[in-house]
């Protein structure tokens, strides 16, 4: 893969990033950080630069904390789904082996 590259201009610093990632997909990310960097800042009454890009940047590990135990819950959610599915299988082939011995 490509490496990508996205420029970043925050708080007066200039700098660009690479990583092994499309760049329109590191620019999407960038966007995401500026756009809670400037709420942060809207919001919070900060001045320092540090401490928004902190805030912001804790704002973001908590979205993503969020997002996957949202992601774990289904899966425990699927696999007791499948767990139940199995279990009634089960069930429904005794009662029938049981109706066929009974007839």
């Amino acid at each position: 893969m490509a490496r990508g590259r996205v420029s970043v201009q925050i708080f007066g610093t200039s700098f660009e990033i690479q990583a092994d990632e499309r760049s329109d997909y590191l620019q999407q990310l960038y966007n995401k950080y500026t756009a809670v960097v400037e709420e942060v800042r809207s919001t919070s009454g900060l001045d320092d630069p540090l401490k928004i890009s902190v805030v912001a940047g804790i704002l973001l590990a908590d979205e993503l904390e969020k997002n996957s135990n949202r992601h774990e819950e289904k899966s425990e959610e699927n696999l007791n789904i499948e767990q139940l599915d199995m279990s009634t299988e089960r069930m429904i082939a005794a009662l029938d082996e049981a109706i066929d011995e009974a007839l």
